[in-house]
């Protein structure tokens, strides 16, 4: 099965939701930084960028986006 780049961004999207979730519950558990939470903030890092990505793709503004200067 193919994903077209509305199905992979919103797999993304959740993949990075369910992460979110996951870390809230370690650190409920336990505050201290482990490594189970830090590889699940990678995850969410990873998916994000695939979510940023494929909006980008699918809005197809034909230019790069750029952040304000602060």
């Amino acid at each position: 099965m193919s994903w077209d780049n509305r199905k992979a961004l919103h797999r993304h999207a959740c993949h990075a939701l369910e992460d979110f979730e996951a870390v809230r519950h370690l650190l409920e558990e336990s505050p201290e930084w482990t490594y189970e939470v830090e590889k699940k903030l990678h995850a969410i890092s990873h998916h994000l960028r695939h979510t940023v990505y494929r909006s980008g793709v699918e809005i197809n503004w034909g230019r790069p986006v750029r952040r304000s200067q602060q």
